[in-house]
Order: C-alpha cells, then structure tokens, then sequence
C-alpha cells in the first residue's frame, strides 16, 4: 500500500479484520511507540492531536499568487488555486508610467478580491477553522482591506515562506503560528473552565465526575493534561465507563476493567459530538488529576 509521508513525524495504524477496516493516519506531531488489540480503536496516543488546529486554512498571498491549503491529517492538502497572470513592467508598450501602474494596480486588487472570495466560501464550509496567511509585509494591510469581517475573525496571523516552498515547507513556516494561537486558546479555555468549576456551574473537575458526564453525552470540550491516563472500568454492554468497580448503574452489568481511563473518556466524548483540547503549557489540571471538562448541561 503506499501513502504520501510527506510532513509526517509519525504513523497511526488502525486494524479491524471483522470491520474489513485498514487505515494509514500520518501524523503531524511525533507520538511514542505502542499498540494495543482491544473492543475499539485505541485513539489516546492521539489524543494531543485532537481539536487542535485540524482543519485549519494556510493561504498563500502575493501580486499572482493565491493558494489555499487545508491542514488535514498533518499535512497541508490544496484545496484552491486562484493564481492570476498579471502583466510585468514589459508589457508596458506605449502606456504611460503613472497610467500603466494603475493598470496593474487594479489587476492586482481584482486578483485579491478573487483570493478574499474564495478564502471567504472556504471558511464558511468550516465551522470554527481558523487561516493563517503567508505573504510579503508590503503587501499585509492592503490585502486584508479586501477580506470580509468573516476571515478577518478568523485570522490568526501572517508569516513569510520562500517563493517555490511546498506544502511540508509552507506548514513549517505556519506551525509558530497556529502553536501561538493554541497557546492563548488554551489560556481562554481553562479560565472558562476555572470560572464555572468556582461556582459549581457547566463544568467537571476530576476523573469520576468527567467519565460519568462523558458517559452521559454532557461533555461539550474534555480537557486532559498531556501525559496523563489512570485504569478505569467499563459496562461491556452499553459502554458506559465510570472509575469504581460494580455493576453499570444502567443495566446491571458488571462492569470490566480498562487500561486505559483516557480512552474511555475519548472515546465516549467523540462519540457523543464533543470536543478535545490537550493541555500542554499550563497545569491548572494537576490538583483534579488532569482531566476536566466544560459541559453542554
């Protein structure tokens, strides 16, 4: 079988011969070697790359130029090319200097409403992905002049990258900047979980309280500090998990022990329309052992 391992630091591999289910997943960010054969997926190693910057757009800018690439699976896919032709300086004939640059000048403002339009159609496919723009400084205020309040709300920042880099180099010179953004996200989102945890509010603290909120479809984000996991117990049955041995207080069933804690938690959070985000640069987690969440109800 052959894939495309470009950008990729590490592999995920998915099996099921009952499922007749074989899937390559390169990944973006290295994860360590393991692998486990259980009733489902084993998705925790992945965890840290779950609900971050999947998703987001890279847009490549220039006088010619608009590419637009998607981040998917860890790599940068195209998805548009808005490249124009636009006449150089020997093509002038017999125009003069000052009429022929405003010549240029609008063909240059044509191509960038092009690009803006066709960023904008992007984005609004895309419920909560976020742009990242790669163009020269002289050109940054005019272009954005063109964009509409939607992209303008989900821009992130601008980089630079050479002329000819491809996708694996234009998402090198991206990844700073989604890592910035990540790193404030993570800021907003464990004040919010701090404010409704202080008033017993939306929100878990502590592996108990997460498994059976996740168990329950309640988890609207399930917060994990990275690294962490604990053995938790499952209903064999309905797949409910909780942390104490037992019967499942559904249908009766006893209930088996797991590994793996996280996984449950993954699993159940997925499955139920939640999201994930790892914490990595703060350790606000630590005193409820690592997990939390902020909930629907």
């Amino acid at each position: 079988m052959h894939f495309d391992r470009a950008g990729a630091r590490s592999l995920a591999v998915f099996a099921s011969s009952a499922d007749g289910f074989f899937r390559i997943v390169p990944l973006v960010e290295a994860v360590a070697d393991g692998w486990e054969v259980g009733p489902e997926l084993w998705i925790a190693p992945l965890a840290g790359q779950l609900g971050g910057a999947e998703g987001a757009l890279v847009a490549v800018v220039s006088r010619e130029r608009g590419v637009l690439y998607r981040l998917h699976e860890g790599r940068l896919q195209e998805i548009a090319d808005e490249t124009d032709d636009v006449p150089g300086q020997h093509d002038q004939g017999g125009w003069s200097q000052a009429r022929y640059e405003r010549h240029i000048d609008e063909i240059v403002e044509r191509h960038w409403r092009r690009v803006a339009d066709t960023l904008d159609a992007c984005l609004r496919k895309l419920p909560g992905a976020h742009v990242v723009l790669v163009g020269a400084e002289d050109m940054r205020s005019d272009f954005e002049d063109v964009l509409s309040s939607e992209v303008k709300g989900r821009l992130i920042g601008w980089t630079t990258a050479e002329a000819h880099a491809d996708a694996a180099e234009l998402l090198e010179a991206a990844q700073p900047i989604v890592d910035e953004w990540r790193a404030a996200k993570e800021t907003a989102l464990l004040e919010r979980w701090r404010e409704e945890a202080g008033k017993n509010g939306r929100a878990t603290a502590g592996w108990e309280q997460t498994l059976e909120a996740a168990s329950d479809g309640r988890v609207e984000l399930l917060l994990v500090q990275d690294g962490v996991d604990k053995p938790a117990y499952q209903c064999p049955a309905c797949g409910r998990a909780q942390m104490t041995n037992g019967s499942c207080p559904l249908d009766g069933t006893t209930m088996e022990s797991r590994d793996g804690g996280l996984d449950l938690a993954l699993h159940q959070t997925l499955a139920h329309g939640g999201t994930v985000h790892v914490v990595r640069d703060r350790h606000d987690l630590e005193p409820v052992g690592g997990v939390a969440a902020l909930l629907r109800f």
